[in-house]
């Protein structure tokens, strides 16, 4: 950034619209399919029988977004670990030309991994409720709190220590919030697999 002073600016913004767009779909895909909704807005178009050209546009543009975006989204974690390993490799002094290989590798398995997980999967929303209840949780309310305190545990200010309290307030609702989430979205999984067995058993 040419003006590192103002990324807190852009990342206010940028996240403001992006909640606006995210409330939007999410209010407008309840108004339109009701208490029906289903995990993915795209499983509550119909398949079969569908004379509406709107909905083939929609899924079109569905794919595009997805081919689009997948390799943005999918740039952070593989260069995290094309660092990681490829670093491991050169110091222990592999083949040139394994190294070389090993982004393409790396890609090639990462891409697939994904792809395999979404189609062996039979409701992938219910599984990303729970990563979601597991990983965010820690994420935006555990790890950062408890971070804070233990760097400025040495530290007795009257503000350090407020600031401490106030983290560890945060850090309780984290605990609080990944327990009953992830226990809701185990419950959730059990709950299908135990219908879905039932129904087959029959």
């Amino acid at each position: 950034m040419k003006k590192p002073k103002d990324f807190n600016k852009v990342l206010i913004s940028s996240m403001t619209v992006v909640t606006i767009f995210y409330v939007i779909v999410s209010v407008s895909g309840y108004i339109c399919f009701g208490e029906n909704i289903k995990g993915s807005l795209p499983l509550n178009l119909p398949r079969k029988g569908n004379s509406n050209w709107i909905y083939s546009v929609v899924k079109l543009y569905l794919i595009f977004a997805i081919l689009t975006s997948y390799a943005l989204q999918f740039y952070v974690p593989i260069d995290i670990l094309e660092r990681f390993i490829i670093g491991k490799m050169k110091n222990r002094l592999y083949n040139r030309r394994i190294i070389t290989m090993m982004p393409y590798i790396l890609r090639i398995f990462g891409v697939a991994g994904t792809v395999g997980l979404a189609a062996a999967i039979p409701r992938i929303d219910l599984f990303i409720s729970l990563i979601g209840a597991a990983s965010s949780s820690c994420l935006a309310l555990i790890f950062p709190p408890v971070i804070y305190i233990l760097t400025y545990h040495n530290q007795g200010a009257h503000a350090v220590r407020c600031t401490k309290v106030l983290c560890a307030i945060v850090a309780i609702i984290g605990v609080v919030g990944f327990g009953f989430g992830t226990y809701a979205s185990l419950a959730q999984i059990v709950k299908y697999f135990s219908d879905k067995h039932q129904q087959s058993a029959a």
